[in-house]
Order: structure tokens, then C-alpha cells, then sequence
């Protein structure tokens, strides 16, 4: 059953006589259990819909217009939760006192669909897996790590896990696209793990469109967990190397490279980032693939407007974790420092949360961010904040919202979006897009 939450004013929903907090059990005789599923089954002319109200069975013939909008809105979905207990979860290494969100570990394959999470397949059941067949939740997120049964086992925690290799083939079977993630873990699933996990995964092609390799992230809340060796500078060399070699193979018979190492491997072993054509249509994104070079394809698309010199002087500070700052200095501060009567400055936030260990912009929390920027007390007109490190509800990690962090900074803050409408600010421009906080 799934609640209605609301009924828009002379919608066919509201006609039928339904009401918010109405159950609704079926559609056309099939059962709903969740947003998904009625917006799958709503989606005919004609709707026999059985509901609850106040305990009682009822039922409505609903009429839906040429849009197929019903006019209901229902609730949201309850996400399901993870019954691995991955050794490299960065979950777990959450310090204790943050929001309840924060702890809770998600496995659920709609939330791969609708969002892009990543999930195992680990506790999928085969009625599950017909309802991605039936309901066509494609692409889906499929955290692999390792083929080898053993390896992968240890990697979640699960030694009951899992029958990976026969629910892809049956997703695979059914034309459901998979893009597929592995955690590297140095001397657990690297070498000849690693190259026979990226291989099988070729042979998913084309159900599987992808693989992101990414390192695992270790803060310094660990205590009670399991031993894990982080990745150097020399693992990561290695990594890109072991990756890069599949692609001269992969390109000529697929037309893809198929596996791709997360930027922060590069930004590890201090290796050039790859040009634009190396990350294709960009399909790991999310997973921190091809981000500094999206990043750097925005500064140098927007290069040739920045202007040889400003009417007056200008303070302009930018503040990233120690992993992108390589980046800031390399290919924006250059640049920029030859702009007159324009002072760029960088500020490298150290992440006291997290621990040393995580040096990735998007794990920075308010709080860090003030006290990188008390600690260096430079003045500045504008401050550029991450815009990773800001959550979904406009939050950081820290529950500080931007507006809390400009408070105790005083200074005008604006999160990153495109380097115009930052160069929009700092030239005065009117009617410029410019974040509310600023």
C-alpha cells in the first residue's frame, strides 16, 4: 500500500472522490507497494483503483487525461536499508554526533534507478529483480568490487553473499543497462583481482556500459574496524597504468575504454588529467570521474572572456580541499594572476572531521571551511565555496548551511556553479544569476 499525500484541485483524482491519506492497495488489480510502482500502473486510461480509508476496502474508477496525470500525489519511498557490513564503508567511519541521515546505509535498487546509487545486488530477490525486468528500472548501479567470490565476500562483510554473476546475467538477459564500481582496496582487490573483475565485466557488454575504479576513503574514525592499507601515490600510478593498458584493446572492439580510474588517482600519483575525449559522454560522473576535467573544460571555454584587467581592485578566494588545489593553482591562478587589479587567492581547507586521510573538496564540512578561513585571515570580496560539499537539503556534513558559514566568516560566499557567473559578480554585471547568500 502506499498514502496519498496530496490531490491537486479538480484533477481526476479529486473527481473520484479519493483523499489524502487514502491507502491505495491496487491498480488494475496489481498490487502497490511504493511511488514506483504507482506511477508504473497509473499509466492507462482507465484505473480501478482499491484503497483504505480509515480501515475499510473501497474502490473508484478513475478517468486520466491524455497526459496520464492523476492529479495524486504519493508518498515518498522508504529506502531500504544495507545488510552488508563493507569494510571499506565510509559510513561507518562517520564520527558519532552527526544527523540520524547521515548513519544509515542504503541498498536499494530504486534508489540506483531514480538517483544513481550504487548498490550490491547482495539482498535482491528474484521478485525483485522481475520487477526491474517488468517496470524497466534501466540503468541500474552495480557495486561489484571483485568477481572472485572470496574477495568479494570479505570486501562486504556478507561471508553469506551472493550470487553476483547469475543476477547480472539475468538483468543482462533482459536488456537492463548496468554501469558497474569497484572500490579499490590496495592489496585486496588490485593486480589479477582487479584485471579479471574488469574483464568479466567486458564480457557483460553491452548490458554493462561501464566500470569505475575509485579508491577507498579511510577517515580517522577506524578504531574498531577492519585494517585497511590505504592508497599512495605509487598504488595509484600503478592503477592508471593497469587501466589504461585495457584501452587500446577495448577501443578497437567496442568503440569505448569501458573502465575508467576516478580523478583522485590521478590527482594521487600527480599525473596530468586526461583530455575531454578520454571520459566520453562522462557516464561515471557522479563517482568522481572526469569532475577536474569538466572543471577545467569551464575555465578554459570561458578563458577568452576573461578580461586583461578590472576597473578596480578586486579580492576574489577560492576554497577547496588539499586534492584540488593542485588544480586551482595549476590552471586557474596561473591564469588569472594576470588579470590587473584582480588578487586570486586559494585556500587549502585541512578536513579536521575526517582526518587527514580525506583531502577531497567534497567531504569538507562547514566547519572546516571557517576555520581554513580564520586560520589565514585573507581578505576577499567574494568567497568560492565547493559545490560538492553541499548536500541535497543545502546543507553541509556539519548541518551548517552556507548562510550559518557566512555568519561567522563576514564575507560575501557564493557555492561553485560556472566560472561566468562568478566573473558576473566580480565585474558588477546586472541581473547576474548570484546565490541568495551572497
Amino acid at each position: 500500500m502506499v498514502k496519498i499525500e496530496n490531490i491537486q484541485t479538480k484533477s481526476a483524482g479529486e473527481i473520484s472522490g479519493l483523499k489524502p491519506n487514502d491507502l491505495i492497495v491496487k491498480i488494475n488489480g496489481n498490487e502497490i507497494t511504493d511511488r514506483l510502482d504507482f506511477t508504473f500502473y497509473s499509466k492507462e486510461d482507465v484505473l480501478e483503483i482499491e484503497f483504505r480509508r480509515d480501515g475499510v476496502l473501497d474502490r473508484v474508477n478513475l478517468n486520466n487525461n491524455e497526459d496520464y496525470d492523476t492529479g495524486i500525489e504519493v508518498e515518498d519511498l522508504k529506502i531500504k536499508h544495507c545488510g552488508n557490513n563493507c569494510v571499506f564503508c565510509f559510513v561507518s567511519q562517520n564520527p558519532k554526533g552527526m544527523r540520524k541521515s547521515i548513519y544509515v546505509k542504503d541498498e536499494d535498487y530504486r534508489f540506483s534507478f531514480l538517483y544513481g546509487n550504487y548498490f550490491t545486488l547482495t539482498n535482491t530477490t528474484q521478485e525483485q529483480l522481475d520487477r526491474i525486468v517488468k517496470q524497466r528500472f534501466s540503468p541500474l548501479y552495480i557495486s561489484v568490487h571483485a568477481v572472485d567470490q572470496e574477495v568479494r565476500r570479505f570486501l562486504l562483510g556478507n561471508m553469506g553473499a551472493d550470487n553476483l554473476i547469475p543476477k547480472m546475467n539475468f538483468l543482462a538477459d533482459n536488456n537492463i543497462e548496468m554501469h558497474t564500481q569497484i572500490v579499490l582496496c590496495p592489496d585486496i582487490n588490485d593486480g589479477q583481482i582487479l584485471d579479471e573483475t574488469i574483464m568479466r565485466m567486458y564480457e557483460f557488454y553491452p548490458h554493462v556500459q561501464s566500470v569505475a575504479v575509485v579508491p577507498l576513503g579511510k577517515t580517522m574514525h577506524r578504531d574498531k574496524l577492519t585494517k585497511l592499507r590505504s592508497v599512495t601515490k605509487e598504488d595509484s600510478i600503478k592503477i592508471i597504468n593497469q587501466i589504461n593498458s585495457y584501452h587500446d584493446r577495448f577501443l578497437s572492439e567496442i568503440d569505448t575504454r569501458f573502465v575508467f580510474p576516478a580523478d583522485e588517482f590521478y590527482l594521487k600519483a600527480e599525473i596530468c588529467i586526461p583530455d575531454d575525449d578520454y571520459y566520453e559522454s562522462y557516464d561515471q560522473y557522479e563517482d568522481g570521474i572526469g569532475m577536474v576535467r569538466s572543471f577545467i573544460n569551464d575555465f578554459e571555454d570561458y578563458d577568452r572572456k576573461i578580461p586583461k584587467a578590472l576597473k578596480k581592485e578586486f579580492n576574489l578566494t577560492f576554497v577547496t580541499g588539499k586534492s584540488f588545489a593542485t588544480v586551482l593553482h595549476n590552471f586557474v591562478k596561473k591564469r588569472l594572476d594576470k588579470v590587473k587589479h584582480l588578487n586570486f587567492s586559494i585556500i587549502t581547507a585541512e578536513n579536521y572531521h575526517y582526518g587527514p586521510e580525506i583531502t577531497v573538496a567534497g567531504l569538507l564540512t562547514g566547519n572546516d571551511i571557517i576555520r581554513a578561513f580564520e586560520e589565514t585571515k585573507i581578505k576577499t570580496d567574494l568567497l568560492v565555496l565547493p559545490d560538492t560539499c553541499i548536500g541535497h537539503n543545502e546543507l553541509f556534513l556539519d548541518d551548517l548551511s552556507i548562510d550559518d558559514v557566512v555568519k561567522r566568516i563576514g564575507v560575501k560566499t557564493i557555492r561553485f556553479n560556472n566560472f561566468e557567473e562568478i566573473f558576473d559578480y566580480v565585474l558588477g554585471v546586472k541581473n547576474c544569476s548570484i546565490t541568495q547568500n551572497i
